[in-house]
């Protein structure tokens, strides 16, 4: 997350910078016309016959119009070229981004198709045992069946219906 904030910080300071520099090639252009204002109207330095078809630029060098719009286009040229860069080394950025999570999603994809491979092997494994463990508890159960005998008290069955005796018989 901090790259893409890292590429549109960059892209921020790309526009940021074109915008400074036609706004620096401007107040140029216009401040060096013999005042601040002055090469706003085209009249620089006292030369009022050129006033019109002129701005006075740098080293009071007088440029004509068709220079000055020059100069202005050059500049929406390069703001444009770096905000086109900005926007491609964004994209850029997010395809990596995209692959890296990719990735790293294969990986734990992979990690669980292990563990859920391991995991079949262990229900296979306690699955058999534990079939293997009913026929013996089957086995068992069948076996003190034929040895035990339930047996209801009496008073459990019909109560009041009096005592019953249980005398037991001697053994031959």
């Amino acid at each position: 997350m901090a790259e893409i904030e890292n590429v549109n910080n960059k892209a921020n300071v790309g526009v940021t910078l074109g915008g400074v520099g036609l706004g620096v090639a401007l107040l140029n252009a216009i401040h060096n016309g013999g005042g601040f204002l002055s090469g706003l109207f085209g009249c620089g330095a006292g030369n009022m016959a050129n006033a019109a078809a002129t701005v006075m630029c740098g080293s009071s060098a007088p440029i004509s119009r068709y220079e000055f719009e020059m100069g202005q286009k050059i500049s929406q040229k390069d703001t444009e070229i770096a905000l086109l860069k900005s926007e491609q080394n964004t994209e850029i950025k997010i395809a990596d981004v995209y692959s890296k999570l990719k990735g790293d999603m294969l990986t734990m994809e992979r990690s669980q198709n292990n563990w859920n491979s391991q995991q079949m092997v262990n229900n296979a494994t306690m699955s058999a045992a534990i079939a293997a463990n009913a026929n013996s508890i089957g086995s068992l159960q069948k076996c003190c069946d034929q040895i035990t005998k339930v047996v209801i008290p009496n008073t459990s069955v019909c109560p009041g219906w009096g005592s019953v005796n249980v005398t037991p018989t001697p053994a031959a």
